[in-house]
C-alpha cells in the first residue's frame, strides 16, 4: 500500500499518529469550521435539551 493511500484513508478512519495529524486537519481546515458551525446552527440546540444522552 503506497503512503498517500495511507494517509487518505486516515480521513476516513483516522487512528495512530497519522489520524492524529488527520484529525487536526479536519478540525482547523477553515472549511470545515464554517460547515461545522452551519451545521450545529441548524439543530436548534436550547439550554434545557440534554445534548448527550447516556441511554444504552
Amino acid at each position: 500500500m503506497s503512503l498517500w493511500k495511507k494517509v487518505a484513508e486516515q480521513f476516513g478512519k483516522p487512528s495512530g499518529f497519522l489520524g492524529s495529524v488527520a484529525g487536526f486537519i479536519m478540525a482547523n481546515r477553515s472549511s470545515n469550521i464554517e460547515r461545522n458551525e452551519w451545521g450545529i446552527g441548524l439543530l436548534d440546540i436550547q439550554p434545557s435539551l440534554p445534548v448527550v444522552s447516556d441511554n444504552k
